[in-house]
């Protein structure tokens, strides 16, 4: 199996809000989140292009890349890298 690396120009492409970081601090700050979990950021098939994002918080898979995108750690699956 072939391995892929997501470049920093790709993490880089990836900008939150300032209300969109607030927001995911304050949902990372409740009690009973579950600290496995990191916020993910991906595609998957749908949508009128064909292909509609992910953000939601999973636990990380081996095929994950945990990255840092304004102080907010991140998985992405390195093969949905080149579609965000």
């Amino acid at each position: 199996m072939m391995t892929q690396q997501i470049s920093n120009d790709t993490a880089a492409m990836v900008k939150f809000t300032a209300s969109t970081i607030a927001e995911l601090h304050r949902l990372m700050n409740e009690s009973g989140f579950d600290r496995n979990q990191f916020l993910r950021i991906g595609v998957k098939g749908g949508g009128c292009s064909g292909l509609s994002y992910i953000l939601a918080f999973e636990e990380k898979m081996p095929e994950d890349e945990l990255v840092e995108i304004q102080c907010i750690s991140c998985i992405i699956n390195p093969f949905q890298a080149n579609y965000l």
